[in-house]
């Protein structure tokens, strides 16, 4: 279980690598400020978790709910939420690099004054997202639902939104 490994890791002072949990529920989880890599997440339910700051690289959220959880600060490198629900999860000022969101469904999710770089958005739903102050930096929107999204002083020089659903 994650929280059990969670524990065990913070007491060794290190982090969580190489693992896969499925089908677990957790309810606010405490897992702030861990690395975590090579973690692959299927059909995990994370309701109201705090992982603030932490670290993940090469991860897998696959069919995860994310709902009212708090990613703010973190760092996603060469990861993929594939099929996941988040409402209301706060990516604020989260950094993803290298990541890809596919076919998720995260309405009203914060994502503001975070930095998507190089970064995939296809097929999902984000429905009154904030993008507010985000910065994207070749990042890739396709065929994604961002109606009634909000981007007040985010910069889209390049960014080609021609098949997402705006309005």
């Amino acid at each position: 279980m994650l929280s059990e490994r969670l524990e065990a890791a913070r007491r060794e002072g290190e982090g969580l690598e190489n693992l896969t949990f499925e089908d677990e529920v957790w309810d606010a989880l405490q897992g702030q400020r861990m690395d975590y890599d090579r973690i692959r997440f299927i059909r995990c339910q994370f309701d109201a978790c705090d992982l603030t700051g932490a670290d993940f690289r090469n991860c897998l959220f696959d069919g995860c709910d994310l709902s009212g959880s708090s990613l703010t600060g973190c760092f996603f490198k060469q990861c993929e939420l594939r099929d996941c629900r988040g409402v209301g999860t706060d990516f604020r000022n989260s950094h993803l690099k290298t990541t890809r969101l596919l076919g998720c469904t995260m309405p009203y999710a914060n994502f503001s004054e975070a930095v998507l770089e190089d970064t995939l958005m296809s097929g999902g739903t984000f429905r009154q997202a904030s993008f507010m102050k985000a910065a994207f930096r070749k990042a890739k929107l396709e065929r994604v639902d961002l109606q009634g999204a909000e981007f007040f002083q985010t910069p889209l020089k390049g960014i080609d939104v021609s098949s997402c659903q705006i309005e």
